[in-house]
């Protein structure tokens, strides 16, 4: 429980997950598919991609799903960890995760969850930092980064 109350008070602080993400692939990818956020937090990325048919997202976190719920409430939103989808196999044409999979232990059982809940020729979209390069981008171009 700590670790979730971690992450509730990191996604309300905003800072930057999804930040580098590639806006228009993902936009792209998304038209007209049922997708999946794992690991949706408080919804933002997920209340952009209106071009979905049909929206869903989970998070281990309450408080930030009862947020995103208030507004995204077109989309199924559940509180869920990403190693136990609460779906249906085959679901999804899309299954999007931003800087998620770093944080679990059994990231292979994340993968293998992503997989069975995927619908055969769909896309696994995972998106994890990369900190030595990002930390020699930022010398380099003399930026400064929150990390």
């Amino acid at each position: 429980m700590d670790q979730i109350k971690h992450w509730n008070q990191y996604d309300k602080a905003g800072i930057g997950v999804g930040a580098y993400t590639d806006i228009e692939s993902l936009t792209a990818l998304v038209k007209e598919r049922d997708i999946l956020e794992v690991g949706c937090g408080r919804g933002l990325m997920l209340s952009n991609l209106i071009s979905a048919k049909k929206r869903s997202g989970i998070d281990p976190s309450s408080e930030a799903i009862e947020f995103a719920k208030t507004h995204i409430p077109e989309a199924n939103l559940q509180v869920a960890f990403a190693q136990k989808l609460p779906f249906e196999d085959n679901t999804f044409d899309l299954v999007y995760s931003l800087e998620v999979i770093e944080h679990v232990k059994e990231y292979e059982l994340m993968v293998s969850e992503v997989e069975r809940v995927l619908k055969p020729g769909g896309i696994i979209f995972i998106q994890t930092p990369n900190y030595p390069i990002k930390r020699l981008f930022c010398l380099i171009f003399k930026e400064t980064e929150v990390v």
